[in-house]
C-alpha cells in the first residue's frame, strides 16, 4: 500500500509540475526564424533597415540626421512607405556624382553593415539585393526621382517608388 501511495504521489507531483511549467511559458507568436548559434533574429527584408544616419543634400547645403534627431523616424517611415511600390530594376544608371549632391535634392542612407531588401516583381517572382548605402533623388523634375539606387550586391536602380511628397514636406522647413 505504501509503495502504491508513493508512486501515486510522484505521478501527481510530476503532473502538477508539468501543468504549471507549460501554463507559465509564454506563447511563441512570431514566425520569424532565428539563428540560435549566433543568437540573432531574422531581418525583415520587406522593409529597409534603420540606417545609422541620413544625409540630405539640397539647395547646395548638407544636413545629417542621426537617430537622436526628431525628424529621423519620420524620414525612415516615409522612405519605407515609398519602397512599397518597387516592382523591378531599371536598366538606366543612377549616377551619383558631386553635381547631383550640389544641385539636386538627394537623400543618402548610410549603414555600417550589409542589409537585404526583398521585393516582388510584376510577374510574382521574388528579387533581393543587399545594400550598405541607399540613394533617393527627390527632385520631381528628374526622371530618376521614382528610383532607388544602392551600393551593394544586385541589379539596380529599383523602382518605381511611391510619391515622395510627404518626405519633401518633412524636409521643406530645414533651409527655408
Amino acid at each position: 500500500m505504501n509503495k502504491r501511495f508513493a508512486i501515486l504521489m510522484l505521478v501527481l507531483i510530476f503532473s502538477i509540475s508539468l501543468f504549471v511549467g507549460c501554463s507559465s511559458q509564454k506563447p511563441n507568436t512570431t514566425n520569424t526564424p532565428t539563428n540560435s548559434s549566433k543568437n540573432e533574429t531574422a531581418e525583415d527584408t520587406h522593409s529597409l533597415a534603420v540606417p545609422e544616419k541620413i544625409i540630405y543634400y539640397g539647395k547646395g547645403n548638407t544636413t545629417t540626421f542621426t537617430k537622436d534627431d526628431n525628424k529621423f523616424n519620420a524620414l525612415v517611415n516615409e522612405i519605407n512607405a515609398r519602397t512599397k511600390g518597387i516592382k523591378g530594376s531599371y536598366s538606366s544608371i543612377f549616377m551619383l556624382d558631386d553635381d547631383l549632391k550640389k544641385k539636386g535634392t538627394l537623400l543618402e542612407l548610410d549603414y555600417t553593415e550589409k542589409h537585404t531588401f526583398e521585393y516582388t516583381r510584376d510577374n510574382g517572382d521574388k528579387e533581393t539585393f543587399t545594400y550598405t548605402k541607399l540613394y533617393f533623388d527627390l527632385d520631381k523634375n528628374d526622371d530618376i526621382s521614382n528610383e532607388m539606387s544602392f551600393e551593394g550586391d544586385g541589379y539596380g536602380p529599383v523602382g518605381p517608388l511611391l510619391p515622395g511628397d510627404k518626405l519633401l514636406d518633412i524636409l521643406s522647413a530645414i533651409w527655408d
